[in-house]
């Protein structure tokens, strides 16, 4: 093959990509660099393994369905010109940095059965505006860093602890309500959030 790069994406084009019924398992480095516009990932598929979903550069739309329940680290990672991910209402866990570097995606909302989240797993999402981190109960180190244009952060009463750099510089961040479960809030947690005005702690 000649060589890729996300300019040159000869010799790896699709038309479409279609999954047939009863495969339960996507395994790693599946799709990367896959040069479909859209991926729909079956009803049935339990799990996306480690770099599964990514670096593509023509994927703008990745939806998940609810069967999945863990999404690897790097999972749905790097997709340059992805603007939406739709993610299932069965996803429990998600690994390191497993929705991050999406560099056009604007909203991304964790379903309410998620209640575990690697570190960076959110990191680098440039464009996002708003997320929603479901019912984990650790927003681990570096969650969001780098979301320069993150505006609304959901954080659920499920959270008890916020480690060190979770939001550094969203710089378009102005507000955030911390819930009365928090005990810890790690160092440096909102460093950089330069537009940060209010912060409500409910105790």
């Amino acid at each position: 093959h000649e060589a890729y790069d996300s300019h040159n994406p000869k010799g790896w084009k699709y038309n479409s990509v279609s999954i047939d019924p009863g495969i339960t398992y996507i395994g790693d480095w599946m799709f990367y660099r896959c040069c479909a516009e859209e991926l729909t990932v079956p009803d049935g598929v339990e799990e996306i393994a480690d770099w599964g979903i990514r670096y593509s550069p023509t994927l703008k739309k990745i939806s998940i369905p609810s069967s999945v329940k863990k999404l690897g680290d790097n999972g749905i990672s790097r997709n340059i010109v992805a603007e939406v991910i739709e993610l299932g209402n069965g996803l429990e866990s998600v690994g390191e940095n497993a929705l991050g570097q999406n560099a056009k995606v604007k909203s991304l909302v964790l379903p309410p059965s998620l209640t575990s989240m690697g570190g960076h797993a959110m990191m680098a999402n440039s464009e996002v505006k708003y997320v929603n981190l479901g019912s984990v109960s650790i927003i681990p180190e570096r969650t969001l860093i780098g979301a320069y244009k993150l505006e609304e952060v959901v954080i659920p009463e499920s959270v008890h602890t916020i480690e060190e750099y979770a939001f550094y510089k969203c710089n378009a961040l102005k507000s955030v309500i911390i819930p009365s479960n928090v005990k810890t809030i790690g160092v440096n947690a909102f460093l950089e959030c330069t537009s940060l005005e209010d912060v409500y702690i409910n105790s």
